[in-house]
């Protein structure tokens, strides 16, 4: 496999090499080094696959007849990297030259090669890279299949672990920048509610409708939808159905990043109203906009198996055990949380997002337990419900989050000191599964054997008959109390002790802690 990369890594810097030739090349590289058969997937490109066994002898042929050049390492691997990262760039052959560059240089910088200038000498061209992108803007399963495998390699123990890092990097948020402004920029500023403007009802709703499917795909695929989702989720996540709402997003992130202004949208017919909701919500143009990490935000709100039997049907077809693996790994991950989701016949609560500042105050002080609900799954939703005005690290909310555990639980987190909330709510969450799993045991007891029961008892009733005999004297013997009196009151009292202990040792079937008992009196 080796070989094969490194001779067709090599191959896409020939000169001779025509638009089909690259194609054919770039995905027989895709499929060899993500294990997958793509050829499935060529129907999405209007072709049918032409499968070709090779050996080395007739890869040597292949080069011979395309005379690629002497190409050194470094060149081979920018050649696999500008491939991959095509799946996520519509590439412009005006620019990609500076584009080429800037992700060159980082791969120099993360491998901690000096920079040379001739680093793109032989490298592949913009045009050959313009003909991957724009099979891959059709190819979504494809597209897909490569995705799920980058994200796996950039996840692994391998040498290139850093380079398939800094690609699965550069992924993020392609193809769906709108949507995570949209989510980032407006649903998560509560200081800046313009979301529950009326005006924008219909456009929330939508926004909703969207975050429910975006939650069907586990955590560590959601920054890659724009890749891996099918063309109706893309449509709902995208376009014309949250263009208002992109337009708005757009502007205000602008103020904190003008770079963003550069993003293509397209312009709403009412982009005119649309501003002066803007200037209404956000009157300062320097307001200091949210730095929110996504993952931390708000609670899943529906959980369904759309998404899984897609991602299913996508690496059925593929045949790749690599990838089945990555997706069953990435699905295992999730499997936990989704215990405690909402189950998808719930009504989805659209009011999420359209409460005051007083309903999420009093909303999170009258919280219940935590009941079956895992303390970080509860520290998410208290989080969602204070939003931006209570900071979860201070006394005040700590308080709050320790009342709704148990008092076990709240005991031990009490004696211990945490860094921060969360790790504090993951240690109760260990504390929980402990706690259930030991409340399931059952301490039995052996049973002692019926017939013996009866003895001891009678053993015990001619102690007290003898106790009885041995305190009777006779009318006139003298009342004064003597050192040895006072020793067989003592004995006595030790004899109650023991009578007392047996009583209760017959019940617990401990004979033996009851002659311990008695001979430490002694």
């Amino acid at each position: 496999m080796d070989f094969f990369v490194e001779a067709f890594t090599t191959i896409l810097s020939a000169k001779k090499l025509e638009n089909d030739d690259v194609l054919m090349i770039s995905l027989s590289l895709f499929g060899q080094m993500a294990q997958a058969d793509l050829s499935k997937f060529y129907f999405e490109l209007c072709r049918d696959p032409e499968v070709i066994t090779l050996n080395k002898q007739q890869i040597e042929e292949l080069k011979n007849d395309y005379m690629p050049p002497k190409l050194d390492e470094m060149s081979r691997l920018l050649n696999g990297t500008f491939c991959m990262l095509t799946i996520g760039k519509k590439i412009d052959v005006q620019f990609c030259v500076e584009w080429m560059t800037a992700r060159a240089k980082a791969i120099y910088s993360i491998l901690d090669v000096p920079w040379s200038d001739k680093a793109l000498d032989k490298v592949i061209i913009p045009e050959r890279l313009k003909v991957l992108s724009d099979a891959f803007g059709r190819a979504q399963r494809m597209r897909c299949t490569i995705c799920m495998f980058i994200i796996h390699m950039s996840n692994s123990m391998v040498c290139e672990q850093p380079i398939y890092k800094y690609i699965a990097d550069m992924l993020q948020y392609s193809q769906l920048v709108g949507f995570y402004l949209i989510y980032d920029i407006l649903v998560c500023d509560t200081l800046h509610p313009i979301m529950k403007d009326s005006y924008l009802t219909m456009d929330t709703m939508r926004f909703v409708k969207a975050y429910d499917v975006w939650n069907q795909y586990p955590k560590c695929y959601r920054k890659y939808m724009g890749l891996m989702a099918d063309k109706d989720t893309l449509s709902l996540m995208g376009g014309n159905c949250l263009r208002r709402l992109t337009y708005i997003a757009i502007q205000i992130a602008a103020r904190r990043d003008p770079s963003i202004k550069n993003l293509k949208f397209v312009l709403p017919p009412d982009s005119d109203k649309l501003d002066l909701l803007i200037k209404k919500y956000f009157p300062d143009v320097t307001t200091s906009l949210n730095t929110i990490n996504l993952a931390k935000m708000i609670t899943p709100l529906v959980a369904s198996t759309n998404a899984k039997r897609y991602l299913d049907e996508v690496v059925n077809t593929a045949n790749s055990s690599l990838i089945r693996t990555a997706l069953e790994d990435a699905f295992g991950k999730e499997k936990e949380d989704q215990r405690y989701m909402r189950s998808d016949k719930e009504p989805i609560n659209i009011q999420i997002f359209l409460q005051s500042d007083d309903d999420r105050f009093n909303a999170l002080m009258n919280s219940a337990l935590a009941g079956d609900t895992k303390p970080s799954q509860l520290l998410r939703e208290m989080r969602r419900k204070c939003g931006k005005d209570l900071d979860p690290n201070t006394c005040f909310f700590k308080k709050l989050f320790l009342q709704r555990l148990p008092l076990n639980i709240q005991m031990i987190l009490r004696a211990n000191t945490y860094s921060n909330i969360e790790e504090m709510a993951n240690k109760a969450d260990e504390l929980i599964a402990l706690s259930n799993n030991s409340s399931g045991s059952i301490c039995t007891v052996k049973k002692v054997n019926g017939d013996k029961a009866p003895t001891l008892e009678e053993r015990i009733e001619d102690l007290e008959e003898r106790f009885r005999s041995l305190n009777r004297r006779p009318d006139d013997a003298p009342r004064i109390p003597s050192p040895k009196r006072r020793s067989s009151s003592r004995a006595g009292r030790h004899i109650d002790h023991l009578i007392t202990c047996m009583r209760y040792c017959i019940a617990c079937r401990c004979m033996k802690f009851c002659v311990r008992v008695f001979q430490n009196k002694n």
